[in-house]
């Protein structure tokens, strides 16, 4: 067995493997937890409404294709919200 340092609490412990990083499942569900929530802190979240734009400035095609994005980026943001992990 070989002597390892936790990378969670920094506790040595017995590795039963080279690979081993956690002293303990405990150890190893805090660091999922916390890469889960890094994960969705910066997962990209989309207005419910698509931005105004003068009918005057844009012409008809370009404002139906920025609705269109918004309304497929909304789609996928839902998607990615209950999306396992």
């Amino acid at each position: 067995m070989i002597t390892k340092t936790c990378e969670v609490c920094g506790a040595e412990f017995e590795a039963r493997r080279d690979s081993a990083q956690y002293c303990s499942n405990r150890c190893k569900m805090r660091k999922h937890r916390e890469k889960k929530r890094e994960r969705i802190k910066y997962r990209p979240v989309f207005p419910d409404k698509p931005p105004e734009i003068p009918a005057e400035s844009a012409p008809v095609e370009c404002i139906a294709a920025v609705q269109e994005a918004h309304r497929l980026a909304n789609d996928f943001g839902r998607m990615s919200r209950t999306a396992p992990y």
